[in-house]
């Protein structure tokens, strides 16, 4: 059975992107007054650093939560380029699909048996299941 534990980090940075969406468009119903739609609509353009125009203009206090808003978007979303270069350029993308390519051909195996080990002992338990080469 394939595990997620390589993705983990990369799953962490991806939900925190969407808490930080929560929380922005949270902040601007809060702060400045925003229905759900304008809140959110703030809050992904300034996520995406699109620059457009304000739904309405921004109180002083609404300036220093999109402030805040833009540097934790930029932190969590290098952390998540980093993660991701990394994880290709080391090569655990490789390793991760190697181990799930073997993992679904022993998965898929019937009638086979692993024989660990070929001395004595192992070529006798070779001959006990009838493998035709052995003779």
């Amino acid at each position: 059975m394939l595990t997620f534990k390589p993705f983990i980090k990369i799953y962490i940075s991806m939900l925190g992107f969407f808490i930080i969406l929560l929380v922005g468009t949270a902040g601007f119903m809060l702060i400045e007054h925003y229905n759900t739609l304008d809140a959110l609509y703030m809050t992904v353009i300034t996520l995406a650093t699109v620059g457009y125009m304000e739904v309405h203009p921004l109180s002083d206090a609404g300036k220093v939560f999109t402030i805040f808003l833009i540097l934790a978007n930029i932190g969590t979303f290098t952390y998540f380029i980093t993660l991701l270069s990394t994880y290709f350029l080391d090569g655990e993308f490789t390793r991760t699909y190697k181990l799930f390519k073997m993992k679904d051909n022993i998965h898929h195996l019937e009638g086979h048996v692993i024989i660990c080990g070929f001395g004595r002992t192992g070529k006798e338990a070779a001959l006990s299941f009838k493998v035709p080469l052995l003779r």
